[in-house]
């Protein structure tokens, strides 16, 4: 019979090895290489979260961003069983909602908030590496707009960009829970390189949800500031915008004429979406008016199907990549409006509870909430409007959402 000191160390060990599993599948997370280190940090994951799951039963599973996400879960297997492809859809399931479905739950039962600030760590650990490949393809490759083409990462601006903007929150988060001086410069060198990338990637949905993560700490710093008359606060508010006011001003000198022509027709593509209107999204809606309740399947290729748009005109502009440019029409149009819907409250509710919970925290450690709460407003909402994102980049987010509310409630 297991000792109850011996199966302690277990648990502890298990934990151990459950949270640096993670930390290592999330800093190779956006990138296209590491498949190896990937599989490895992932299966290990797997077996440290079931074993954990036996041995000890987690508190608080009843949280709401829990229960939005399982309901979510049920929307993707019913998306599958009446899929226009089941066999497709299912082995989707397998290739990539699993691995979401692990990052959600590990995280949300087993991450406190100091680990929560270590994964921000991790996350930014990572972007940095993803600016430096940036920054190698826009010099050598001589590129019109801020992007990587190397073996790390290659991808379009936009989706280059909206990557960056996920994690431009979590630097300005470590900026301010940072005390030694080496620190909290290098994380405003950092933030400063991630936001002239955002500029120069000319990304404008990116570009908006860094706007709004700078305007939503402008926000809480200032609401500190007069309930605590704190100077450290203001101090660190001032740096920030005088410092990125400056770099805006000097990422124009580098605009190159494909970026000053994208942005000079930003109104011009505003009544369309850069077209997006009629290559994406029309089709995708009367898609979705054929088959609302259950969509027409999980997986992203189920849109590049000819059956599904069969007799719909217009039909999608499929020489374009990038799925249907929109996330909320991208789960209407897999999932139905079941799917659609739970996807929808599931960030609401992340976003409430993180309001709620930060309420009754203080300054440093309200800055991770702040940085979560920028993330799924500015770029799980804004940003998720004009380009699609995988359930695989967000899931760490709503994980961590939903363990910041499970910490506070084993605190109360």
């Amino acid at each position: 019979m297991i000792t109850s000191t011996l199966k302690e160390k277990g648990i502890s060990y298990l934990k151990y090895i459950l949270e640096y599993s993670i930390y290592v599948y999330c800093f190779a997370l956006f990138f296209d290489t590491f498949s190896a280190v990937k599989a490895i940090s992932i299966y290990l994951a797997i077996f440290s979260f079931i074993l954990l799951l036996i041995l000890e039963r987690p508190k608080n599973t009843k949280n709401i961003n829990i229960i939005f996400f399982f309901l979510l879960t049920i929307s993707v297997l019913l998306s599958s069983v009446f899929s226009i492809d089941p066999e497709y859809s299912f082995s989707n399931i397998k290739k990539e909602f699993v691995k979401s479905f692990l990052l959600f739950m590990s995280i949300a039962l087993f991450f406190d908030t100091k680990q929560i600030r270590r994964l921000m760590m991790v996350f930014t650990g990572s972007i940095f590496v993803f600016l430096l490949s940036g920054l190698y393809s826009y010099i050598n490759f001589d590129l019109d707009f801020f992007t990587s083409q190397t073996f790390l990462v290659d991808a379009n601006q936009n989706e280059y960009a909206c990557n960056i903007g996920f994690i431009f929150p979590f630097i300005i988060s470590l900026f301010f829970i940072f005390q030694k001086k080496y620190l909290k410069f290098s994380m405003l060198i950092l933030m400063l390189f991630a936001f002239m990338g955002i500029i120069l990637s000319g990304t404008r949905g990116a570009m908006g949800a860094a706007v709004t993560t700078l305007l939503i700490f402008v926000f809480f710093v200032i609401r500190e500031i007069l309930h605590e008359t704190n100077k450290k606060h203001a101090k660190n508010l001032y740096i920030i915008i005088i410092s990125v006011l400056i770099t805006f001003i000097l990422s124009s000198f580098f605009w190159g004429e494909g970026l000053k022509q994208h942005l000079g027709k930003t109104m011009e593509h505003f009544g369309t979406f850069d077209n997006r209107t009629e290559f994406f999204w029309k089709p995708a809606v009367e898609a979705i008016k054929k088959r609302p309740v259950f969509g027409w399947g999980y997986g992203k290729k189920i849109y590049r199907n000819p059956e599904v748009f069969k007799d719909i005109e217009p039909k999608p502009f499929y020489e374009l990549k990038g799925g249907l440019h929109n996330t909320f029409i991208t789960v209407f149009f897999h999932q139905g409006i079941f799917g659609g819907l739970i996807y929808i409250l599931l960030i609401f509710s992340c976003i409430i509870s993180l309001i709620k919970t930060m309420s009754k925290i203080k300054f440093p450690e309200k800055a991770i909430y702040i940085g979560l709460l920028c993330a799924f407003i500015g770029s799980m909402t804004l940003n998720s409007i004009v380009i699609s994102i995988s359930f695989l980049n967000t899931a760490p987010f709503f994980g961590m959402a939903a363990a910041l509310t499970n910490q506070h409630n084993r605190n109360i």
